[in-house]
């Protein structure tokens, strides 16, 4: 599926601004998927959220995790790119739109060089050996919980 996505020079059925894909996503408040493909990565630009109005986000962020340098890393391709989190506690910033990777995702790495992709039985248990991912089910019970999500 990741190559198949990968191939796509756009994910958006038509082009005018209101049938856009980005122009439904920035009206939420936030994004939790259990996809762990980088559709999303590939094809949701900032400029997206600069440009839709009204404006309401300068852009939008995976909270709590950031690029794990590789110092023969030479591209900015998001399909070489390897992540890992942050050190607690996670916070989110208020001008950009929250993204959550549920179970994680094929190219998150742990402090300990573990996968973060949560796959198979037990996901439970799984998540909650990483506190980042912990965090994003905390905050996904959250926003669920608050009156006028829908």
């Amino acid at each position: 599926m990741e190559a198949g996505f990968a191939s796509r020079a756009d994910w958006n059925f038509r082009h005018t601004v209101e049938y856009k894909i980005a122009h439904l996503l920035s009206g939420l408040d936030a994004i939790f998927t259990l996809n762990q493909d980088l559709l999303f990565e590939r094809h949701y630009y900032d400029l997206d959220l600069v440009l839709n109005q009204p404006k309401k986000w300068f852009g939008w962020r995976r909270p709590g995790i950031q690029v794990l340098l590789d110092p023969c890393q030479t591209t900015n391709d998001v399909e070489k790119t390897t992540w890992t989190p942050q050190s607690p506690p996670f916070t989110l910033e208020p001008s950009h739109q929250p993204y959550f990777k549920l179970r994680g995702s094929w190219n998150w790495r742990s402090a300990d060089d573990e996968q973060m992709l949560i796959m198979g039985g037990n996901k439970i248990a799984a998540i909650r050996k990483h506190p980042l991912l912990s965090w994003y089910h905390e905050l996904f019970e959250a926003y669920l919980s608050e009156s006028d999500s829908g």
